[in-house]
């Protein structure tokens, strides 16, 4: 336990990491600037000594027991210096023998740390500067505190526990139940604040009773209402009022990892956030957060942001599925045979968007699955505003468009885990933003459908497996960016397995794995169209005629491209890599111009379309009499030919002396 000395020490050492001047920690020590309040709440009970604060800066508490933490860290933030309207502090912060409860005056938001953590939180800490940990603006604040605080407790559950990182499939489904109970008390799936509170009210101090809790809470979720007399024990009204939730959620028992005093106040933490105001697409985030940089670029790991999710399903589907829209909204029905032919053909219109199904076979944490079906729904909405009469009373018969339609394949479990979840989280606030609209609730419980995510390496599966050819519309995703030195033994095995025997692959980057595998894919559904994000790298120099050289000759033509931009992200950790956008099919697909689209982002992320006849595999636009999107330049041992010989329209911008030219019929 912590002496007198002791928590001095702690003191004048933690403010010395933020580089407080030696004169100030001496006079806080000496109560100089917390006197009056420590004067008033001094308890010898429970405190070691007295208050310790720095205007400005932060207002320190130092208890004899770790069971205090929580409970005097509320004290304290109930004083009048941090209800007024500038708090006289940055951070306030509770500290027992080996754990520490800290308050965020700016955001609101509580922590609880270990103190043999601290050094990895450093940047919870960094207020006491003046400083806040990241640069975010209101939108993305909620999901930034979510993603920090569910991964700590996620780790600390999994440290406590033993868990080894090869080991965490139990633990993951236990934190995406979690994480479905904190969503769903705070966005009237449940009573408000129901599962932290009934959390709290069965799980003591010290952790204990949390497998009971969290085993008989699992069973009344997954059992209807009408058979829960049948459970075989009896159970606490606060258990029995939660509703039935259905969907294979709750279905598999699974192991209940054991809590402490840290874990516990970690998990009433995570319930103290406002998770109606966090975006199911940005668990990405949270998994991104959860891994460390070594596994990270290992896997290839790269969270999408929706701005980059929209660059791909806009021009892939979206554009096209609201000009079609647009289009039918627009037609006459001014008599009533022409009212009902407009009716007529939005019916089929809304047919069409339920039929549509997407996979994404590298979709980590679901992020393109998740915007892809936010934007269908919204569109759907549109139709039903054309489509409905004012009785909306079978608006849930109604709504047609379904998370079954969207399929995904991912290698790593936690990541298909919170696919899944996501899934069913966006399901509801669509749900909830349909009803809004309508002015009619759209029930979400029981849950009646589900994403399909497989939890499978997508360049040793049969993707027909997970959905056949002929029933996909549209692939899309972000798959691993791995530079071919940095790919494992295993990888280039998978890699050489996808490309034809006998391929020269050279030093193909690990992305175009996936090119291949969709286009092996497609040959069973020519319709299906496709767009990656990858490494700007397949679209240049010896990479073209490997990738390209094949997919060109079986038929692939280039649809659309983004040409090379910086990559940003939602994650704590912003991958730095340059990555281009490439979207292709076994056919030509122009806008409704007659042309296709090649994007270039401006460094100051500015957008410009250019519109052109066709595109080359180097993303270049073709426009001249000669058609060059089939040429490639080869690889070659001989001696370069004389420019003479080169189509005079090619670009200038290509080099003067190029080796033989290898057109691709």
């Amino acid at each position: 336990m912590m002496q007198h000395m002791d928590c001095d020490e702690f003191f004048r050492q933690f403010m010395r990491i933020f580089k407080t001047p030696e004169s100030t920690i001496t006079i806080a020590l000496n109560n100089g600037q917390a006197s009056l309040l420590a004067s008033s709440f001094y308890d010898a009970a429970t405190m070691v000594r007295p208050d310790v604060a720095i205007g400005n800066r932060v207002y320190f508490r130092f208890l004899k027991s770790d069971d205090d933490v929580r409970s005097s860290l509320t004290e304290v933030i109930a004083l009048s210096e941090f209800k007024r309207p500038k708090s006289k502090f940055q951070l306030a912060i509770c500290c027992g023998p080996s754990l520490l409860a800290v308050y965020n005056v700016k955001t609101q938001s509580t922590d609880s740390i270990a103190l043999s953590d601290l050094a990895e939180n450093y940047s919870t800490f960094l207020p006491i500067t003046g400083q806040q940990a990241v640069v975010i603006d209101a939108n993305t604040a909620a999901d930034v505190k979510a993603c920090q605080q569910i991964t700590r407790l996620l780790d600390t559950l999994a440290r406590n526990n033993n868990i080894e990182q090869d080991h965490t499939h139990s633990i993951n489904e236990f934190i995406r139940r979690v994480l479905f109970c904190l969503f769903a008390e705070d966005t009237q799936i449940f009573a408000p604040q129901q599962f932290t509170n009934a959390f709290a009210l069965f799980v003591d101090n010290h952790g204990n009773g949390a497998e009971s809790f969290f085993t008989d809470l699992f069973t009344v979720l997954n059992t209807p209402e009408n058979e829960r007399k049948n459970i075989g024990r009896p159970l606490p009204k606060e258990l029995l009022a939660f509703p039935y939730v259905n969907g294979g959620l709750f279905a598999d028992t699974i192991d209940i990892p054991q809590f402490k005093l840290g874990t516990r106040n970690q998990l009433l933490d995570c319930g103290s956030l406002k998770w109606n105001e966090i975006s199911p697409a940005i668990f990405g985030a949270m998994f991104q957060n959860a891994l460390d940089a070594d596994l990270r670029h290992q896997l290839g790991a790269h969270y999408t942001s929706e701005e980059n999710i929209l660059k791909v399903i806009k021009p892939l589907f979206l554009d096209a599925l609201n000009a079609e829209f647009e289009r039918l909204a627009a037609l006459d029905e001014s008599t009533p045979k022409a009212k009902a032919a407009k009716k007529e053909q939005l019916s089929l219109f809304h047919d069409k968007l339920a039929s549509l199904n997407f996979l994404d076979p590298a979709c980590g944490c679901g992020n393109f699955l998740l915007i892809a079906y936010r934007e269908l729904r919204r569109l759907e909405n549109k139709v039903l505003e054309l489509l409905l009469d004012e009785n909306f009373l079978l608006l849930d018969e109604a709504i047609k468009v379904n998370i079954n339609q969207f399929y995904g394949i991912e290698i790593e479990d936690w990541p298909a885990e919170i696919a899944h979840l996501s899934m069913w989280l966006m399901q509801h606030v669509m749900n909830q933003e349909t009803g809004a609209k309508f002015g009619v609730p759209v029930a979400t419980l029981p849950l009646k459908t589900s994403a399909v995510i497989r939890q499978q390496n997508a360049l040793t599966t049969d993707w027909n497996e997970v959905l056949p050819a002929s029933k996909c519309a549209y692939i899309m995703g972000n798959p691993p960016f791995c530079g071919s030195t940095y790919t494992t033994a295993e990888q280039k095995q998978w890699l050489r397995d996808v490309y034809p025997p006998k391929h020269k692959l050279g030093l193909i980057d690990f992305v175009s794995a996936w090119f291949v595998k969709a286009a092996d894919y497609m040959k069973g559904n020519p319709q299906i169209q496709a767009a990656f994000v990858a490494t700007n790298s397949i679209c240049q120099g010896s990479q073209v005629e490997t990738l390209w050289g094949l997919l060109l000759s079986q038929g692939i033509r280039i649809n659309f491209a983004y040409n090379s931009f910086k990559w940003s992200n939602a994650a704590s950790k912003n991958a730095g890599v340059i990555c281009t956008i490439v979207g292709f099919a076994y056919r030509d697909i122009f806008d409704d111009t007659g042309f296709k689209r090649l994007f270039q982002v401006s460094a100051d992320n500015r957008l410009t379309v250019h519109h052109t006849k066709a595109i080359s595999p180097y993303l270049l636009p073709v426009n001249g009499s000669f058609d060059y999107s089939a040429v490639i330049i080869a690889r070659s041992a001989k001696p370069f030919a004389e420019p003479a010989c080169l189509p005079a329209c090619l670009p200038a911008c290509l080099p003067a002396c190029l080796p033989a030219c290898l057109p691709i019929s």
